[in-house]
């Protein structure tokens, strides 16, 4: 109920109220580092978060840049990481 529970915690928090494997709850608690990682499976999900995380920068980048084509910009002149 707190509304100020970062989502990892609150995720953590509903696994175990619904009865989920102790090791799932920790992976879904430890992929923003903060609980401690104690389950093998918290680092993959944790880079699993991180791929994910990149790809969608990755994508906002590529849409930004080819808006800027589309809009008539130079290549030379759009920089994707605005």
């Amino acid at each position: 109920d707190d509304p100020e529970l970062p989502h990892a915690l609150l995720g953590a928090e509903l696994a175990e109220q619904y009865k989920e494997r102790p090791e799932i709850c920790n992976a879904i608690g430890s992929h923003h580092d903060e609980m401690e990682m104690t389950s093998i499976i918290s680092p993959l999900v944790l880079v699993g978060d991180e791929a994910q995380g990149l790809a969608i920068i990755t994508n906002t980048q590529v849409s930004k840049l080819l808006q800027g084509l589309l809009n008539g910009d130079d290549a030379n002149e759009s920089d994707p990481n605005d």
